[in-house]
């Protein structure tokens, strides 16, 4: 017997659901996310050795001394401080030389990788090397990949990083370094999963590439766990694939709202009243209300607690005269914040006006960061030199760090 194209549809969406909960328990295998074996402690006359070498005549005999360098553990090696500084300053001298032949600048730039907090001042030099198109591409390949071994010290360069495997006209080597890098980058590449998994899908770019991509999204597991850890936002990735629609792991509630509005358009036969209830919304938020005004709103609670998209649920109970009650909320704070943006954009100046008004108050700090993606490019420059000259003036830059950070993915 024929199946009907809903049956299949259906069949689709389950398929698609299962389809991302094995993708997520890929990432978490074992050998996908394997741990490296240790390296050995170095001895004293091996670093002695190693110290005096980096400073011989030979390039050959530097080459050497940066590639021992690299077999010995020298993070967190508190006898050898002293001289895991003076190593760093002589790599890092070696790295920026141009006249010295490029495999001893790759060998620097590996060692610095090696160093840890020894090398922790060097890194804007070393993502300088990684961003420079004059520069080999075998340095710039390992420049980026000592960027990721450097870890929480390299954290704010990860959007600098993630341009440099996105840019098709960069060197394949130098963007599988690069996705090298996100991959041991942990919370600070976490937001940018959904860019590396294009990369890994896209069968234009380069086979190394793709690789690199796939080994990051292994090393980064717990983080693309977390990003669709919640069974809801399953559902609504796994709806979306079904319709042909690419999901934004990052925009869910925008989706979610938009496949809600045009089922509520079906069922209702009418629009969405989404500037009406965002407005509602806000002075929830003013009067620090946690139910929805369902009373006003009664068709808009009923779609937004759709099984499919549980954008809001309920909450029942009697009151004291024996009578069912009933209200609805929202199921968390990024739904909230995705009605409370909508009276933040636009030309208007009562939108101008909220800007300017609403920067210091925590309750609209969410909306400040959907802000960085949601304004235009211009717009949202503004907006940042504002937030900026206020962190300036009240010393709290909780919100312009997130925002420029946010802003410069763009």
């Amino acid at each position: 017997m024929l199946s009907t194209p809903r049956n299949n549809s259906k069949l689709l969406l389950i398929f698609l659901f299962c389809f991302t909960l094995l993708l997520i328990l890929f990432l978490s295998l074992p050998w996908v996310n394997a741990k490296e074996t240790p390296k050995p402690k170095p001895q004293d006359w091996q670093i002695n050795g190693i110290v005096a070498a980096l400073d011989d005549s030979y390039d050959e005999v530097k080459r050497y001394a940066l590639n021992k360098l690299v077999e010995y553990n020298l993070k967190d090696l508190k006898s050898f401080s002293n001289k895991s500084e003076e190593i760093a300053q002589k790599a890092a001298k070696i790295l920026k030389d141009e006249k010295v032949d490029a495999n001893v600048r790759y060998g620097a730039a590996s060692a610095l990788g090696n160093l840890g907090d020894a090398a922790a001042k060097y890194v804007p030099d070393i993502a300088n090397f990684l961003k420079d198109e004059k520069v080999d591409a075998n340095v710039r390949s390992r420049a980026a990949v000592a960027l990721g071994n450097l870890g929480d010290a390299a954290a704010k360069y990860v959007p600098d990083i993630l341009n440099i495997l996105k840019d098709e006209k960069v060197d394949a080597s130098v963007r599988s370094g690069a996705a090298s890098a996100l991959g041991k980058l942990g919370d600070a590449a976490a937001k940018y999963v959904p860019d590396i998994l294009n990369i890994l899908k896209d069968e234009k770019v380069d086979a190394t590439v793709r690789s690199g991509a796939a080994s990051a999204l292994g090393k980064l597991g717990d983080a693309a766990r977390r990003i669709l850890s919640n069974p809801m936002d399953l559902t609504v990735v796994a709806l979306m694939l079904s319709q042909g629609k690419y999901p934004n792991l990052f925009r869910l509630q925008e989706q979610q709202y938009n496949l809600m509005a045009a089922e509520y358009l079906k069922e209702w036969n009418q629009e969405f009243p989404l500037k009406k209830f965002s407005a509602a919304v806000y002075e929830m938020r003013l009067q620090d209300k946690q139910a929805l005004p369902a009373d006003e709103f009664h068709q808009v609670a009923m779609s937004l607690s759709d099984e499919k998209y549980k954008m809001a649920v309920t909450r029942q109970w009697q009151d004291e005269k024996g009578e069912a009650k009933k209200e609805w909320y929202f199921r968390h704070d990024k739904i909230m914040d995705f009605f409370l943006v909508q009276n933040f954009l636009g030309q208007s100046d009562a939108a101008e006006v909220l800007l300017v008004d609403r920067m210091g108050d925590p309750r609209f700090r969410g909306v400040y960061f959907l802000l960085a993606t949601l304004l235009p490019l211009d717009a949202a420059k503004e907006l940042r030199e504002k937030l900026i000259q206020y962190a300036a003036d009240t010393k709290d830059n909780t919100v312009s760090n997130t925002f420029v950070q946010l802003l410069r993915t763009r």
